[in-house]
Order: C-alpha cells, then sequence, then structure tokens
C-alpha cells in the first residue's frame, strides 16, 4: 500500500516537472494574473517579452514610453519586442 502511495506521489511529480519544462505550460496559472492586467513595469514588460507575447510586451513598453520619453529601456524593449513579432509574423505573409 506504501510502496502504491509513493509511486503515485512521484508519478505525479514526474508529469509535473515534464509538463512544466513545456513551453506555455503553468500549473499555477488560475492562480496568475493575465500579463495584460499587470501594471505597465520594465519588469513586466520584460516578462511578457520572455513569455513570448509580443503584443502584450509591446503594449507595456508603448506606455512606459508615453510616462518617460526618455527611458531608452523602454525603447529598447519595444523594438525587440517588434523585431520579434516581425521575425514570427513575416514567414506567414
Amino acid at each position: 500500500m506504501r510502496k502504491r502511495i509513493v509511486l503515485g506521489i512521484a508519478v505525479v511529480c514526474a508529469a509535473l516537472f515534464a509538463g512544466g519544462c513545456s513551453k506555455g505550460f503553468n500549473a499555477f496559472a488560475p492562480l496568475t494574473p493575465s500579463l495584460k492586467d499587470q501594471p505597465k513595469t520594465l519588469e513586466n514588460a520584460a516578462n511578457a517579452y520572455a513569455s513570448g507575447d509580443y503584443v502584450t510586451a509591446m503594449e507595456q513598453y508603448e506606455q512606459l514610453m508615453k510616462d518617460n520619453p526618455g527611458s531608452s529601456e523602454a525603447k529598447y524593449g519595444y523594438v525587440k519586442a517588434y523585431v520579434k513579432m516581425r521575425v514570427l509574423i513575416l514567414p506567414l505573409l
């Protein structure tokens, strides 16, 4: 009986680990707010970029540029997200 419980826990842990390694899977997704709902900060924009949500990253960087026109980090992040989005869309055209 005890071996079955340990084996079951091991299988569940392995499945969560393997699923967590795949892109786009988040076991805690219901507990985390959407990237679009988070405040517009450089960190949140960088997180959106890192997760592959380039549209949200561009929107957040754009708002940051409006709030602080001298922010080179916001400008650089916007351009990075724009280029990455264009590279993904261009082959589809």
